[in-house]
């Protein structure tokens, strides 16, 4: 927003990767945003990975299977089925990205962890900074 402006930024959708159309390293080495989106499609892949690993490492330990390696292909097949079903269009992602999701963001964030903070308070749990625990 810095170097746009604000009118800008509010019309571009990546403004990081628009910015990053200008720098130029050399007089032949210029629009290095193919390094910006590189570099985010991984950290998107890695993202990704570590979610699906942690997930079907829940679902096994939930369905109290030794492998989790079996609960990968289900998870897999519905995120994709899910994904098709819930954002087919690019409006309704955007929809979904500008009036549902903050709603889900302050939910998620903030109402759960104050709701177990004040179930916390209300049972007693929990006890003063750098006390022992002991073992029961």
């Amino acid at each position: 927003m810095g170097v746009f402006g604000d009118t800008v930024t509010a019309h571009v959708i990546f403004p990081f990767v628009e910015l990053a159309r200008y720098i130029e390293l050399t007089s032949f080495l210029e629009r290095m945003e193919i390094l910006v989106i590189v570099f985010l499609d991984f950290a998107v892949i890695i993202k990704l990975a570590l979610l699906f690993h942690c997930t079907g490492i829940v679902a096994a330990s939930t369905l109290s299977m030794k492998d989790y390696r079996i609960t990968l292909i289900p998870i897999a097949l519905i995120t994709i089925i899910l994904s098709r079903v819930q954002f087919g269009t690019y409006l309704k992602l955007s929809n979904f990205l500008f009036y549902i999701l903050p709603i889900t963001i302050l939910i998620l964030n903030l109402a759960i962890p104050a709701l177990v903070l004040l179930i916390a308070v209300i049972r007693k749990k929990g006890g003063k900074a750098g006390a022992p625990v002991a073992n029961k």
